[in-house]
């Protein structure tokens, strides 16, 4: 079997052993929707909920014995509830509070055999959302450029490398946060790691067709950008990508400046934002993308600005990024 079957092998691995996780969160958030709508009232027990022998029956369809992997599988449960639940006020509202997690705590005790209060003590704990497959598929594709880069200590054990490693936080904000909080926060701070000039994303599947698909993504904007007339305008270079313990990694050149969505909204009450050449180009940037059926949030521009110049600087720009190719971002 080549390297392409092998990858196709652990990708579906990851996948049956990941959908139960999302599916339980899905069912378990309706039922809860339900049982509301019904009564007006949260539900506080198992046995308010309807079929719950259905949910109980989905965990253990990916089974867990330990603690570690019981904090991990509540962290994928609780990005998936977020995502869910993001923009429903009225549910976030009379959800998010000890009664349904009292409902989750019982539902998750009957599928993995820790008591109620196990699981809550490990719901208030941080969240984790690597694996730990020891002995699964394992395949390091890096050019020269990074390989140099890193140190003996990341070959015997990428991931354990890669998830000690610094966070990159999108938002420029730090962040401490325990599982919990996920079930309204539906993102993984975790997920993106910087070494020296070296970043690392682990990719999140239910949120691409395929693996990899991120790279063939950032081939096909670049190649839409050969029409573009600024060359301070560049797609995010990927130098390979790391499979590991039933993790995969997507390495690229770290990238210098800050999300365009974040320099918008500290600047754009300055008098001066309107000449500034970075709103310039990443207006075109969009617009120019737009029109080949391609929409690039600012969240996803990374500018680099002159040291010493700020955003509203009529000539601040050294170059725009686009990053951050996911195609399913709301699944």
């Amino acid at each position: 079997m080549g390297i392409k079957e092998l990858k196709q092998e652990e990708e579906a691995r990851i996948r049956a052993l990941e959908a139960p996780l999302y599916d339980f969160a899905r069912l378990f958030y309706a039922g809860l929707v339900d049982y509301f709508n019904d009564n007006d009232e949260v539900a506080d027990s198992v046995e308010k909920l309807r079929d719950p022998d259905t949910l109980v029956d989905i965990l253990k369809s990916s089974p867990i014995t330990e603690r570690r992997e019981l904090r991990r599988n509540l962290s994928k449960m609780g990005i998936k509830w977020g995502r869910i639940n993001d923009g429903d006020k009225v549910v976030e509202e009379e959800f998010a509070i000890d009664e349904s997690y009292h409902v989750l705590d019982g539902l998750v005790s009957k599928a993995y055999g820790f008591s109620p209060s196990a699981v809550a003590q490990v719901r208030l704990t941080k969240p984790i959302f690597y694996r730990e497959d020891d002995g699964e598929f394992t395949h390091i594709d890096l050019s020269e450029t990074a390989l140099t880069k890193l140190p003996p200590r990341f070959f015997e054990n990428p991931t354990k490398f890669i998830e000690r490693c610094k966070n990159i936080d999108r938002d420029g904000s730090s962040r401490d946060y325990d599982i919990e909080d996920i079930f309204g926060m539906p993102y993984d701070f975790t997920k993106i790691k910087s070494y020296k000039n070296l970043v690392f994303k682990r990719v999140e599947l239910n949120k691409v067709n395929h693996a990899e698909e991120e790279l063939q993504e950032a081939e096909r904007i670049r190649g839409l950008l050969s029409g573009f007339d600024d060359k301070r305008v560049q797609v995010q270079e990927f130098l390979g990508t790391v499979w590991h313990q039933g993790n995969i990694y997507l390495v690229s050149r770290k990238i210098c400046g800050r999300n365009e969505n974040d320099l918008i909204s500290e600047w754009h009450f300055t008098t001066d934002f309107s000449r500034s050449e970075a709103v310039h180009v990443c207006n075109s940037l969009k617009d120019y993308l737009s029109g080949r059926h391609y929409d690039v949030a600012s969240r996803n521009l990374i500018v680099g600005l002159r040291r010493g110049t700020e955003y509203h600087d009529e000539k601040n720009l050294v170059g725009v990024t686009v990053i951050d190719f996911e195609t399913k971002p709301y699944d």
